[in-house]
């Protein structure tokens, strides 16, 4: 019989039961650190058919100036995709090996190692069931080029599996930067610009946020410029510092009187008077230390050159700083200056003294109609035509709003503050009704306490209580057997009447002791009543709000009676 083929079970992969997604490619990324010491990524996402991915931007701390027209089709669309890549990778909590899979890489170095063995498992077997095989069998011969090879590419999947790792290390940290700012619409800033770049018609504080945007960020450039050429020529001063002092001790000891003593032998005796003498090792002619001592001193030439190159440079950062910041002194403390809070440099200043200088100016043309609006002053034509045209700038209505924004602050402000103490006030009350239900609880608590302590007194009693009632049943059982026993006398009586008329009065002293037993049992039987519904009531002492009844009669009473009643059977 022919063997029967082998089916094989296709493995599971870890990213059969992830959707596949579209690969996550970084299109910029740029790094910018503020005066104050934090830094800023700026990244931009998307998928890779979405964007030309010819160019590749490395991180680097300098701040780059985005092309909203770099093959972007359209900006809202490129926005609610980047968003939603984001949401995706930062909304739901995936392991790496998740993220590896969708993204079509792998976290495990054994995946392709164990598809090859089972492939090469299953090809022995098809061998071994096509032609038997006699013999011993050698390993090494056979699988030994296999298992080196798979070592080899296992080895070669790690380095690339680590590889990978690093990179998603880095983009888990690149997409923890990419938190939004707080108070920026970034659509709204988006919309404003169409898909060349230029300004439509808006809002105008948009404009001017987009426009002091740009602003800043070439103001940052520059200054992340300026700031890494400094940095590069103090490290190039520092090293021609050390080459110059390398050089200088070199120099010296080229002055030194061996030296020069060293330099004559060699001129006058040449190769072989310097040899010969003991208190100079040579390694070479005299023509070679000249030579050497003329290479020195070119390089020392051109350090020096170079050095006055940088120095000229670092005059020329300093007279900018001292125009940007003023004032003269060392450039730590110019530094400090910068980054001391609330400073404003001298571009700012100016920008702030000339719209100063634009509302003074504009105030003396009005003659203070701007300013004074409620009150009532004689103005000119002139100046109302001026204060019509003021009314038209853009600056002037950027103010009126910004008044107006800041006269809606304040009542905010106002507002929140009112509430602010209506809720204090709230609470302390809140508080006060708290303490006060807190002790009602406690005496509520000390009472509850009490009535179990009660409850516990009652439960004794009512145990006595049950004793005592059964004694009466007890008493009473033996009233009624008494009082049967005393009926079948009465009926024996009443047959012997007859036989016994003469005897009458002895007839009514029976009648009137049956009448007393009748009256003492009746009696016995309101006891035991009575001592039911005082059970009855300790048991439930709410259930009935009936008075006590009068006192009652003792068991020691009903003895007395007992004792009392006359004994007809002696009389007989």
């Amino acid at each position: 019989m022919p063997p029967s083929p082998t089916k094989k079970t296709p493995k599971k992969n870890k990213s059969m039961n992830l959707p596949r997604k579209g690969s996550l490619t970084l299109q910029d990324a740029t790094v910018e650190k503020s005066p104050l010491g934090t830094k800023t990524f700026n990244l931009t996402l998307g998928a890779g058919d979405d964007y030309d991915t010819g160019k590749s931007p490395r991180f680097d701390n300098q701040a780059g100036s985005p092309d909203f027209s770099a093959g972007r089709r359209d900006p809202k669309a490129a926005a609610a995709e980047q968003a939603k890549l984001v949401a995706e990778m930062l909304g739901q909590e995936v392991s790496a090996g998740d993220i590896a899979a969708r993204y079509e890489m792998s976290d495990s170095s054994d995946d392709e190692l164990d598809e090859l063995m089972a492939e090469s498992k299953a090809k022995a077997t098809d061998e071994s069931q096509d032609a038997k095989f006699t013999g011993d069998f050698d390993w090494n011969s056979q699988m030994g080029p296999m298992v080196e090879t798979l070592q080899k590419e296992n080895s070669t999947m790690k380095v690339e599996l680590d590889k990978k790792k690093q990179q998603v290390k880095k983009l888990g940290i690149m997409l923890n930067a990419l938190e939004p700012i707080p108070g920026v619409d970034a659509e709204k800033l988006l919309s404003v610009l169409d898909e060349k770049g230029e300004p439509v018609h808006s809002d105008m504080r948009d404009v001017k946020i987009i426009q002091l945007s740009k602003k800043v960020r070439n103001l940052q450039f520059e200054l992340n410029k300026q700031k890494n050429m400094n940095k590069n020529a103090e490290e190039a001063i520092l090293q021609l510092d050390q080459e110059l002092e390398k050089k200088q001790a070199e120099i010296d000891t080229l002055a030194t009187p061996q030296a020069r003593a060293a330099i004559m032998k060699t001129m006058v005796g040449g190769i072989g008077a310097l040899e010969n003498d003991p208190n100079f090792g040579t390694t070479g002619g005299g023509g070679g230390s000249n030579r050497q001592t003329k290479e020195l001193q070119k390089q020392l030439d051109d350090m020096r050159h170079k050095f006055e190159i940088l120095k000229e440079k670092n005059r020329v950062l300093e007279h900018k700083l001292i125009q940007e910041v003023g004032g003269e002194g060392p450039a730590s403390e110019k530094m400090s200056k910068i980054m001391g809070e609330g400073w404003k440099g001298r571009a700012q200043q100016i920008t702030l003294l000339k719209t100063k200088m634009k509302r003074l100016e504009a105030n003396a043309k009005t003659g203070g109609m701007m300013e004074s609006r409620g009150s009532s002053r004689s103005t000119t034509a002139q100046q109302r035509v001026a204060a019509n045209n003021l009314r038209r700038d853009v600056d002037f209505k950027a103010q009126q709003e910004l008044n107006e924004m800041e006269k809606m602050r304040q009542q905010g402000v106002e507002q929140l503050s009112k509430a602010y103490e209506e809720m204090k006030d709230k609470l302390e009350r809140t508080e006060k009704r708290y303490a006060s239900a807190k002790v009602r609880v406690g005496c509520l608590e000390q009472d509850n306490a009490k009535m179990r302590d009660g409850m516990k007194v009652f439960v004794g009693k009512a145990s006595n209580d049950d004793k005592l009632v059964d004694m009466l049943k007890q008493e009473a059982q033996e009233l009624r057997k008494k009082l049967k026993r005393n009926q079948e006398r009465e009926t024996k009586m009443q047959g012997e009447r007859e036989t016994m008329r003469g005897e009458g009065k002895e007839v009514e002293l029976l009648k009137a002791q049956l009448s007393q037993f009748k009256n003492q049992n009746s009696h016995q039987e309101r006891i035991i009543n009575q001592l039911r519904a005082d059970m009855h009531r300790m048991r439930n002492p709410g259930s009935s709000n009936k008075k006590a009844p009068g006192p009652r009669r003792t068991v020691d009473a009903v003895g007395l009676s007992e004792n009392e009643r006359p004994n007809v059977l002696d009389r007989k």
